[in-house]
């Protein structure tokens, strides 16, 4: 994606905040030092000079507060070895002005009033948003001039917390001996800028073959942006990796439907791994019912009820766990375990029957009866799976045959059990469809599936930073 264009405030130094009151931002929060010794430099103290700093520019205002860490007698250490020894930094950044900060750079520099010898590029770091349960690919402090994190459209009143570990990069050698680092962490705050919702960066990575694609009205391969109705990750090599829920999940695509006259865009993306922890039964208050959920050797069952069940999801067991919030006799549904539900969006499902056929067919089939479910939590449907193959691949009869082009193939390659979908077959009342190695296979509603939920997430969702990739997926803000 394109730089945005912003309108960028000037920031100072922390010298120069005495003598200046119309200043973009920042100041001194905390001091790394390090003290090199004998054959390694050592990191030994990671120190604040406040504890909440104010700082306005224009209309602009902003207070950060921060915490006292010791980092004492460390040696030069491995990516692993930082991750997992450094004490974080605890950086709460709150919008104290009337305006919106459209975006914010948060940098570590070096300090301007401590003469500084050990240069940044010997300084590895990595933060996290979501209250240090993951951190961010490790990456020399020299890189992208010193920002270790960007935010985004941050309201009056609102306030955003980063964890910023540091430590001294393993390969750290003669050069760095006996010479020293002072940093500040400075803030630079911009007016006007464009946010980076992920509906635009996803659909901004649109190719014409592979990856994210565009499928066009006729429900077929777009050739050109301007045709397309949809977007979706297809092929073996799909870089969607986000992060949602403090867990690993996929993006399918992006969507669109139309809800009081107005396009509401949407992604929707499943969980990376099946859900485990699924109770064995589930009571129903409104219904009256116990619903049998799992088997003894954890597999999920689509809908069972006195031993026998249909294909219906509006009533299904598995529909009802997957989206109440409630506690039922044994265990609350799915959605308790959801957070963040500021993301979440309630979408339409089509549940219409299938049998099987092309990507087209399928799409088709699935919308024909008119047949819809409103919800938060669903699960795949056939036409989810038959458009994540390869392009060349989307015309083949996805129940005859066996694709190896999906990273639906990838995702589901160490399941125990073959991967329920939401749609229900034409061949009789309690049959559905399941995915296994490659391809789709009619089942019973009784038979012992793994199950993914899907969620839709807002057009409110920024892409707060990662490139998709497994080892560095997509982290969310809004």
């Amino acid at each position: 994606m394109e730089e945005p264009n912003l309108i960028k405030k000037e920031g100072i130094t922390d010298n120069a905040i005495s003598k200046q009151r119309k200043i973009l931002i920042f100041s001194v929060l905390c001091v790394v030092t390090l003290f090199l010794g004998t054959s390694y430099s050592l990191l030994t103290n990671f120190d604040k000079t406040d504890d909440v700093v104010s700082f306005k520019t224009g209309d602009l205002n902003m207070t950060v507060n921060n915490t006292l860490i010791n980092l004492e007698n460390k040696l030069p250490e491995t990516d692993d070895s930082g991750l997992k020894n450094s004490k974080p930094v605890v950086l709460t950044l709150t919008n104290t002005g009337s305006l919106t900060i459209m975006k914010f750079d948060v940098k570590l520099i070096t300090n301007s009033k401590k003469e500084s010898t050990l240069e940044n590029k010997y300084l590895k770091y990595a933060i996290s948003t979501d209250n240090g349960v993951s951190y961010s690919s490790p990456e020399i402090l020299s890189t992208n001039s010193s920002i270790i994190y960007s935010g985004y459209n941050l309201v009056p009143n609102a306030s955003k917390t980063v964890y910023l570990k540091v430590w001294i990069n393993k390969d750290a050698g003669n050069e760095a001996l006996n010479k020293t680092y002072y940093g500040s962490v400075k803030v630079d705050l911009y007016q006007k800028g464009e946010v980076p919702y992920a509906t635009n960066i996803i659909k901004d990575t649109y190719t014409k073959t592979g990856g994210v694609v565009g499928i066009n009205k006729d429900l077929e391969l777009a050739t050109t942006k301007e045709d397309i109705n949809e977007y979706r990750y297809s092929g073996v090599n799909a870089n969607n990796y986000v992060r949602f829920n403090s867990e690993l999940w996929r993006i399918i695509g992006v969507f669109s439907e139309t809800k009081d006259n107005e396009v509401k865009e949407y992604i929707k993306i499943v969980r990376n791994e099946a859900i485990d922890n699924v109770p064995g039964t589930y009571y129903i208050n409104d219904l009256n019912r116990t619903y049998e959920l799992r088997e003894s050797n954890g597999g999920v069952f689509y809908n069972k009820y006195d031993e026998s069940g249909n294909n219906d999801w509006t009533n299904a067991g598995l529909m009802q766990f997957l989206n109440t919030e409630r506690d039922g006799k044994t265990s609350p549904g799915y959605t308790m375990r959801l957070k963040n539900k500021q993301y979440l969006e309630e979408i339409t499902y089509s549940i219409g029957k299938v049998n099987g056929g092309s990507a087209k067919e399928l799409y088709k089939s699935e919308r024909e009866e008119n047949k819809t479910w409103s919800g938060k939590v669903g699960i795949m449907m056939p036409s989810d799976i038959a458009y994540s193959a390869d392009t060349k691949n989307w015309s083949q009869n996805a129940l005859t045959n066996n694709d190896n082009s999906s990273w639906v193939l990838e995702m589901t390659k160490e399941d125990t059990y073959d991967m329920v979908l939401l749609n229900p077959t034409s061949t009789n009342d309690t049959s559905i469809l399941s995915y296994h190695e490659g391809k789709l296979v009619e089942v019973s509603v009784t038979t012992p599936l793994s199950v993914r939920p899907i969620v839709a997430l807002s057009s409110k969702t920024i892409i707060e930073r990662g490139n998709g990739t497994k080892e560095n997926p997509y982290v969310l803000g809004i």
